[in-house]
């Protein structure tokens, strides 16, 4: 019988246990790398002693027979099996502690972003720059070049190809003409704002994180089964006069259409696999998307079923299954 571990208090040392024991169960690890990482495992998540495993036996039986008296979590706090509001107040107690540490770890990692993560970030507030568009046409020339299925995305390749020339890699760092000079020039001036606005405001980046953490969530996704949204009719085009309509979720997420629909594509895996089969095929579905965002404010599970089986269909696609919902 295996012994039972006591398990790490903190994120990164439940992961590092879980890489340990990886690195052990491996028949390819060396004998002294195993051993190391055995010594590691102890000291990280010794096993259980005799009285851990008791107290352990102990509160499971209390908590069976319905005892009221506290259970002590793994993570340290104190919860009462008999009273669900003392159960409720630790948990957001426990909740608020892992969102500072989120944030402080967070706005750390910001004070400490390298260059090329910022010019990144000034990259993504201008989509024309010249170096966005040297990658875009790049980016499509692979992307109708490569015969792989399924195909990364269009937008993965540019980011891919922005980031490497940023990074100032050796390699690859022509546009889709075979021009080196292009590209260089176009990073010089990705560094060169990035340098101004450094030196005319040393903390931007840092606020720029606050704010991500402080912004409110997104609009949620509908993936449920329901009725599909009926059309607008045609009087509600005509406002009442004395009355202001309330501005739509999609008005109030603005630029942030886009964003959605990446994110919608990276949690459809019907609509991901389907864009990921040519660049017309892509651009065709993220079209949709965005106009049914601004039709109704949110994707319904069906109508996302009716769209990946229509192209389906068009494009004669039998090898991807069909979606039942």
């Amino acid at each position: 019988m295996r012994g039972r571990r006591i398990k790490p208090s903190t994120v990164e040392g439940r992961r590092r246990k879980a890489e340990l024991g990886k690195i052990i169960a491996n028949a390819r690890t060396p004998k002294a790398e195993r051993e190391a990482a055995l010594r590691e495992l102890e000291a990280l998540a010794p096993l259980a002693s005799g009285q851990d495993l008791q107290d352990w036996n102990q509160r499971i039986e209390t908590a069976k027979n319905g005892s009221s008296s506290p259970v002590k979590a793994e993570g340290g706090s104190i919860l009462s099996r008999g009273t669900p509001d003392s159960n409720r107040i630790a948990l957001e107690q426990a909740l608020t502690l892992l969102a500072v540490e989120d944030r402080a770890r967070f706005i750390r990692k910001a004070e400490n972003a390298t260059a090329q993560e910022k010019a990144e970030v000034i990259l993504a507030e201008l989509p024309d720059h010249p170096l966005n568009k040297l990658a875009r046409e790049l980016a499509h020339y692979l992307w109708e070049q490569d015969l792989s299925n399924p195909k990364p995305s269009a937008e993965a390749l540019t980011r891919g190809k922005v980031r490497g020339w940023l990074a100032r890699q050796p390699f690859n760092r022509h546009d889709v003409r075979g021009n080196v000079q292009t590209v260089s020039d176009a990073v010089n001036d990705v560094y060169r704002l990035l340098a101004e606005r450094d030196s005319a405001d040393p903390g931007w980046f840092v606020r720029r994180a606050e704010k991500l953490l402080d912004a409110p969530a997104l609009l949620p996704v509908k993936t449920e089964r329901g009725p599909e949204p009926e059309p607008p009719q045609a009087s509600s085009a005509i406002p009442i006069k004395g009355e202001e309509a309330p501005p739509s979720p999609i008005e109030r997420v603005g630029s942030d259409r886009a964003q959605l629909v990446e994110m919608i594509l990276r949690t459809d895996s019907f609509l991901r696999s389907l864009s990921a089969v040519n660049f017309e095929l892509n651009e065709k579905i993220r079209a949709a998307l965005t106009a049914e965002l601004l039709r109704v404010g949110h994707i319904a599970g069906t109508w996302a079923a009716a769209l990946y089986n229509s192209l389906r269909r068009e494009y004669k696609l039998f090898s991807l299954p069909e979606r039942r919902f």
